[in-house]
């Protein structure tokens, strides 16, 4: 047999965003799994690539995790029926290991370490914001090819500490809250606006995020209120946004804080006193809260499983294909985390493809040299600072009410339009370039 090249894929689960709360059971640190279905190779005659998957499988990101875990096994396997990828004339399969993060940013990053002291050169994922800078930080010790699968805060992509091999599918945490300003101004062209946020990294992006848009409005009012991580009584923060009186609220918060902050704002009847948009929306969310509560509501979303609407019959097409083919393999559509996680794996590989290798330098600059890749969001292609500009960077998403649904959990919105424009991008000279 062969050399046997070996390559981790760290993938997080997405919630990236920071420190908030999925509480589900998961599984233990230290278990192994592996996907990829050889059936019917020799792998006498076959390489392996080695893809390590790790991920939050317990702890706070637990629910996306498993989502994850699905969407990374699914990849691998369509990898290699495919035939896998030859190098320098030889042809490998790939073989995924998983383990556990635990949601922990020194968990991750000794992961990594262990790995990657294993003869592990290549590292995709991340999970919550902390774990994936942490992980990040490690690749940068190690000198690892490293690419998260959710979005970062801003640091992970400024020149002065980026890591030399670092990439990240979903950019930068702090084009959410670009995004969602310009979104909001352009659909509400409101007087008086409050940002409803979890004072942690996550929110925390968004106001630097929609700061940089809002200093182009003037005479528009933006405010800012925080709550604590993990609040269950949000009862007094949602009483102080609707005291301000505000034309337009946006909701930035994540994980059982977003379902907490929907509900209770709903059961409040704030969205009677003014509109009320969610900055950034998973199915998780939204299949956790009434029917009634979202009914209407415009949120801004990576991808959704159901093009239907979209004004581009080639993506609307082309989705609804992997859809059927990823519905077959696990059951269920993908959700927007679920297919970031695909999309990382899908361009970890290329970049290997490409390089002939998997040495981190060469297949960082293979993607760097080769930036143009499709996605089913559309084409899509890498920025120096190692963020992805998407041609369609969010789906807008209007929530349906319970009449409207002929699947009750995931008929939780329609898509309304696309945001398109630069105001989702960072700008590279803020990031030092």
């Amino acid at each position: 047999m062969g050399k046997r090249i070996k390559v981790l894929l760290v993938l997080g689960v997405v919630l990236c965003l920071g420190l908030f709360a999925l509480t589900v059971a998961g599984c233990s640190s230290q278990e192994t799994e592996t996907a990829g279905d050889n059936t019917g190779q020799d792998q006498e005659e076959l390489g392996v690539i080695e893809m390590g998957a790790i991920y939050s499988l317990s702890g706070a990101g637990s629910v996306i995790g498993n989502m994850q875990k699905n969407a990374v096994t699914f990849a691998i396997n369509q990898a290699n029926e495919q035939g896998g990828v030859e190098i320098n004339g030889k042809r490998y399969l790939f073989e995924g290991i998983f383990r556990d993060d635990e949601s922990k940013p020194d968990v991750g990053a000794r992961r990594l370490r262990e790995l990657a002291n294993d003869g592990i050169e290549v590292f995709q994922g991340g999970t919550m914001a902390n774990v994936s800078l942490a992980m990040s930080e490690a690749s940068k010790q190690q000198g690892s090819f490293y690419m998260s699968s959710c979005a970062v805060p801003s640091p992970y992509f400024e020149k002065n500490s980026k890591a030399p091999y670092s990439m990240g599918i979903l950019g930068n945490a702090m084009s959410v809250g670009r995004a969602g300003a310009t979104y909001m101004m352009n659909e509400y062209n409101p007087k008086k606006v409050v940002f409803f946020l979890p004072d942690y990294a996550w929110g925390q992006q968004h106001e630097l995020g929609a700061r940089q848009i809002m200093e182009q409005y003037p005479d528009v009012q933006f405010d800012v209120v925080y709550s604590p991580v993990g609040t269950a009584d949000l009862t007094p923060y949602i009483i102080q946004v609707r005291d301000m009186d505000p034309d337009v609220v946006v909701i930035g918060h994540w994980g059982n804080d977003a379902i907490t902050s929907l509900k209770q704002s709903f059961e409040m009847g704030l969205r009677d006193d003014t509109e009320v948009m969610f900055i950034w929306t998973i199915s998780v969310f939204a299949k956790a809260v009434e029917a009634a509560s979202i009914d209407g509501m415009k949120a801004l979303t990576f991808w959704h499983h159901d093009m239907e609407g979209l004004d581009n019959p080639d993506i609307v097409a082309s989705s609804q294909e992997l859809v059927d083919e990823w519905e077959r393999a696990i059951g269920e559509p993908p959700d927007a985390y679920a297919m970031a996680a695909w999309l990382g794996v899908k361009e970890t590989i290329r970049g290997i493809e490409l390089a002939q290798s998997t040495d981190p330098e060469q297949v960082y600059n293979a993607l760097m040299e080769n930036p143009e890749f499709d996605t089913p969001k559309g084409p899509a292609v890498w920025r120096i600072d190692g963020t992805p500009a998407y041609e369609n960077y969010a789906f807008i998403l209007e929530g349906t009410g319970a009449d409207e649904r002929k699947d009750p959990d995931w008929d939780f919105g329609k898509v309304v339009g696309v945001f398109e424009g630069d105001e989702f991008l960072v700008p590279l000279e803020e990031l030092g370039w």
